[in-house]
Order: C-alpha cells, then structure tokens, then sequence
C-alpha cells in the first residue's frame, strides 16, 4: 500500500542530523571510560568481537539470514559489561544470552561462537539441559 510521508508543514519543524558511525577505537574509550573495573584488554575483545559480528552478519551477509535484519552495536556491549560488572560470572554465558540465541538456526549459532573463540580463544559451552528427575 501506497502510505503518504509527512506533509512539509510538519517535516520543516525538524533538522536532519547525520553523525557518522563510531569506530572500534570510539567504542573501547566510551566502553572504558563507563566499565573502568573491566580491564581494557578484555574491553577491546569484547568490541573486537562485537565488530567481528557486525561485519560478518551486517555488511557481508555471511550468516544471519533468517530473522534479519540484525544490529550490533555499542548498546550489545553495554548490556554485556553491566551483566559482567552485576555478576561477575565467565563472558561466554553472557554472549550466549545476548548473541547466540538471537540467532535462529544452529549453523548461524555455530557461526557465531567461531566468531568468539577466534577473538577470544575460548569456546562457548552449550547451556545446560534441565534435568527432570
């Protein structure tokens, strides 16, 4: 259907804003400077990581398909440090929580924990099965 924009009168009261998008660099200092306990080599992984994914399932289209489109931002790394700083449980729980299980099959999961151990070194462990006993 074919649905109308906004008439000029309501447009004109706005301004357009264009900012570019932050780098790596931008995002380990703002990571950094909101996460000082969180050491800066593990903040430059975790935005290295973050990066890796946005590229690879955002610009290259090489996972991902089902349930797109995706976004990995600033805002993933966030969520990610307070859950580490609340918690101080391993980071690798906390990527499947906020990147593995966004992803729909298991070879776009698979792909995704690649992604980690490459900039991690470290597998991420499958969640454990609830027992019924």
């Amino acid at each position: 259907g074919g649905r109308k924009g906004l008439p000029k009168s309501f447009l004109n009261r706005f301004t357009k804003v264009y900012v570019e998008s932050l780098t790596v660099d931008d995002q380990r200092l703002i990571v950094g400077t909101q996460f000082p306990s969180i050491p800066k080599d593990y903040v430059a992984k975790m935005v290295a990581f973050n990066d890796m994914v946005h590229k690879e399932v955002v610009e290259s289209n090489l996972y991902g398909h089902f349930g797109s489109p995706w976004e990995f931002n600033l805002r993933d790394i966030f969520r990610w440090c307070q859950l580490l700083v609340q918690s101080k449980k391993e980071a690798q729980s906390y990527v499947r929580d906020l990147y593995v299980q966004r992803m729909r099959i298991e070879e776009d999961q698979e792909m995704l924990r690649s992604s980690f151990k490459q900039v991690f070194a470290e597998d991420i462990p499958a969640r454990p099965q609830p027992s019924c006993s």
